[in-house]
């Protein structure tokens, strides 16, 4: 006879330990030098045994990158917020300067974070999030709390937000094709300004540099016509 299946209180506590662990190994080595060996020798597990909680490294990562999604999420909405009755390019340009300094201070986690392998699954991960780290009143539920649940997803969903102030500021519909075309050059731009300041490690780029490019191309894609 093989071991029973484990309790969903057990199974739970054994992923949220994993996670944990790569946390500590993103502080301590960088999030592009932690593996799953390193994970489940911190953990003190075998290696096979995460893909018994996780699909794979990329995913477990995003777990552990939570809390940056948190701070930019929690960030822009504040902006949003603080903004909602200045004009259009203001509050746009605003979220922007908020997914800059964010983003570009942690660069490697922010790329893993909206452009990584499951990045773009957010209604699975955001599921899969609340079975391993429910609230206290919902911890006994086979299924995650769906009002939580919605929020979360709402609240992470980056590409959206970036989406909804593009439209804004352009004035025109959110699902108008040519303001589709201008996020996605905006988060393609962005997806490059980080990964170049993850490359240099601070050698020779800053997140200031990187920010002011980022505002100039924002501005200048507001300007141009589009028929």
């Amino acid at each position: 006879m093989g071991r029973p299946p484990l309790d969903r209180k057990t199974r739970r506590a054994a992923a949220q330990n994993m996670i944990h662990s790569a946390e500590q190994l993103i502080e301590e080595d960088g999030i592009g030098h932690v593996t799953i060996r390193k994970i489940a020798n911190r953990a003190d597990v075998n290696s096979a045994a995460l893909y018994h909680y996780f699909t794979d490294v990329d995913e477990l990562l995003m777990f552990a990158c939570m809390d940056i999604m948190r701070l930019i999420s929690e960030n822009v909405d504040e902006v949003k917020a603080q903004t909602e009755d200045t004009d259009p390019m203001t509050r746009y340009t605003r979220v922007w300067e908020v997914l800059c300094s964010d983003g570009f201070r942690n660069p490697e986690l922010t790329s893993h974070v909206l452009f990584g392998k499951h990045s773009e699954d957010i209604e699975r991960i955001v599921r899969k999030y609340l079975t391993i780290f429910p609230a206290p009143e919902h911890e006994d539920d086979e299924e995650p709390d769906p009002e939580r649940m919605k929020s979360l997803i709402n609240h992470f969903d980056f590409r959206s937000d970036v989406r909804q102030e593009t439209a804004g500021a352009m004035n025109r519909d959110v699902d108008d094709p040519h303001v589709e075309i201008v996020t996605e050059l905006m988060m393609g731009y962005y997806r490059m300004l980080l990964g170049e300041l993850a490359q240099d490690r601070g050698n020779s780029l800053s997140a200031e540099e990187q920010t002011e490019k980022m505002l100039k191309a924002a501005k200048y894609l507001m300007q141009k016509p589009i028929s």
